[in-house]
């Protein structure tokens, strides 16, 4: 009885307001403003110019722009042809962005772990999309440690 007392009572002051992470998030407004505030930003209200930002945008653009092309992945050899074209494109610009990406590696992890998972998401096959979906979620954790204020 008395750890279920115990138990019972973690759990309530663990989920109480006093015990909850004070973390807030500086965001942009619709009108260009800075907002704050306890929620992460949407990918329309990130602010920051630093090398760190653009890299995140540049990855979650690329991110978008390769999951649309491996969801229009298709069985016939056109598909597979157009693809391939398409994502040595993206090739080209990962490696291009190999330098920033390691620079940033250590204060800013979650930007190495989308960029890693987006060099298998621009291979086309089918197990493409999941690693598209890694990329993004890695930028998502990437965007927290970005906004935090």
């Amino acid at each position: 009885m008395r750890v279920l007392f115990v138990a019972l009572l973690a759990s309530i002051l663990q989920a109480s307001p006093l015990y909850a992470e004070d973390e807030v998030y500086r965001c942009k407004n619709k009108e260009g403003g800075i907002v704050f505030q306890q929620s992460p930003c949407g990918d329309d209200q990130i602010v920051g110019n630093g090398l760190q930002h653009k890299t995140w945008r540049a990855l979650r653009k690329m991110t978008a722009e390769m999951r649309s092309e491996v969801s229009s992945l298709g069985a016939d050899i056109e598909s597979i042809k157009s693809c391939k074209k398409n994502m040595d494109v993206f090739k080209k610009e990962l490696y291009a962005m190999e330098k920033t990406v390691t620079s940033l590696v250590v204060s800013y992890p979650y930007l190495a772990k989308s960029y890693a998972y987006l060099h298998e998401c621009a291979v086309c096959r089918t197990s493409a999309e999941a690693f598209c979906r890694s990329s993004d979620s890695s930028l998502d954790l990437a965007m927290k440690d970005l906004m935090v204020y």
